[in-house]
């Protein structure tokens, strides 16, 4: 079984630039996004996007520093543009290594997804953090 990544605090450290992390995001109720953060001058503005910070040296339009919620869209990230996430993120963890055939086969024999759940729920923290 995959060890459970814990959550960071973005005023602890920020995820490297690039990399799609989950974000928690501080609404009215927290919900958990796939998200990166973009430090100044490292994500391509989209070429549909409006603003942004023209870097003259690269002749290139750069989105805002900030947090961006990512959407992949006929399985691709690159495709597709990153819209800005406006309430505040309070916390990031990386990504899980996505589940393979080992993950299948070691779930006890006749035991249903619901149980393997429900189960995760009962023996672990709450996936987002408590952030009030």
């Amino acid at each position: 079984m995959n060890a459970v990544a814990e959550w960071i605090p973005v005023d602890h450290v920020l995820p490297p630039p690039g990399r799609f992390v989950l974000a928690v995001v501080q609404t009215p109720r927290p919900c958990v996004l796939l998200a990166q953060h973009a430090p100044r001058l490292t994500l391509p503005a989209h070429p549909d996007a409006e603003g942004g910070e023209y870097d003259e040296a690269r002749d290139e339009y750069f989105a805002e520093e900030g947090w961006y919620q990512c959407y992949a869209v006929n399985g691709s990230l690159d495709d597709e543009p990153f819209w800005k996430i406006q309430d505040p993120v309070t916390h990031w963890m990386p990504l899980p290594r996505p589940p393979g055939p080992a993950d299948e086969q070691s779930r006890p024999s006749g035991e249903t997804r619901e149980a393997v759940s429900g189960r995760a729920v009962e023996n672990n923290r709450p996936l987002i953090p408590n952030v009030n």
